[in-house]
């Protein structure tokens, strides 16, 4: 296993303007054999929720969400005169404009780019009174999209996060703004998936077409496949940093793992409501288990 080697699930997340839905699957890229079926469905998460979840999406790099308070925005901060601007700096040879802000326990430093929108170039976010180092999200490219209405947006394309944790790494593939669709779109029926999902539905937990054996048979097989990853994790990461603890009662923290992978990222918007698809590399799947 090394750092170029990843796992790609896939999930579709979805929101039809009262819960959002979230249909995990068994994987799409595999570095280590495995018996499990390609990109089968396995898990259906029902909430109560208002939103879902957009991971290091394209949202919090362009300052859509914020880092913390992921129900905040960038533009919040400016409608509510809670930004100030500290002057300009470069970067990646770009003046930037300098602004900070505070936001629900967090403090933000924001770079905006004037040539993309003002869109961050950079951001900082640290939890006030945190002695760890700040969360730090860093755009190197971006890229023009079609808002659906003939206006071009820009939108990051290359970035990475990084915190006293972890790097991430991402690539925006496609991005489709203000399209057409029905209310169905923003919504994942259970009856009509094949049998053998585990739906969890708030409190209750219930298996597509009652056939709740054939998850479990699956489940075996991830549990398998979970603990040759989690070997083979446990080795690179002892490799790159020297020994690690790896006992149950002693989670394993590292400054730095392999780079999160974006194979496909598709964003709609309407009247609303959301449907993102994302692909995630292994490792950020189990530590949010």
């Amino acid at each position: 296993m090394s750092a170029d080697q990843y796992f790609v699930l896939r999930d579709i997340n979805t929101f039809d303007g009262q819960k959002p839905y979230a249909l995990m699957h068994t994987f799409s890229e595999s570095p280590v054999p495995v018996e499990i079926p390609k990109d089968k469905p396995m898990f259906l998460n029902i909430s109560a929720g208002r939103t879902t979840e957009a991971y290091f999406g394209p949202w919090y790099f362009s300052g859509i969400r914020l880092w913390g308070a992921p129900h905040v925005g960038l533009a919040n901060l400016f409608r509510n005169n809670l930004i100030s601007l500290h002057g300009t700096e470069t970067i990646d040879n770009v003046t930037c404009v300098v602004a900070k802000a505070e936001s629900q326990n967090w403090k933000y430093t924001f770079w905006l780019d004037p040539t993309r929108d003002y869109l961050p170039r950079k951001q900082e976010a640290q939890l006030i009174g945190s002695p760890t180092t700040p969360e730090v999200l860093s755009v190197s490219e971006f890229q023009q999209y079609d808002d659906g209405i003939g206006n071009k947006r820009w939108m990051p394309s290359v970035a990475r996060a990084t915190s006293d944790i972890l790097i991430h790494h991402y690539v925006l593939k496609d991005l489709t703004l203000n399209g057409e669709y029905s209310d169905s779109d923003f919504s994942i029926a259970p009856e009509t998936l094949p049998p053998g999902i585990q739906v969890n539905e708030g409190a209750k937990t219930w298996y597509t077409g009652d056939r709740k054996d054939l998850f479990v048979a699956l489940k075996e097989l991830t549990d398998r496949r979970d603990a040759i990853m989690d070997e083979a994790h446990a080795k690179f990461l002892a490799e790159q940093h020297g020994t690690l603890p790896t006992t149950e009662s002693t989670p394993i923290r590292v400054e730095k793992t392999n780079p999160l992978s974006w194979t496909t990222v598709v964003v709609f918007f309407s009247g609303g409501a959301l449907v993102l698809l994302g692909a995630y590399r292994w490792w950020q799947r189990r530590q949010e288990q």
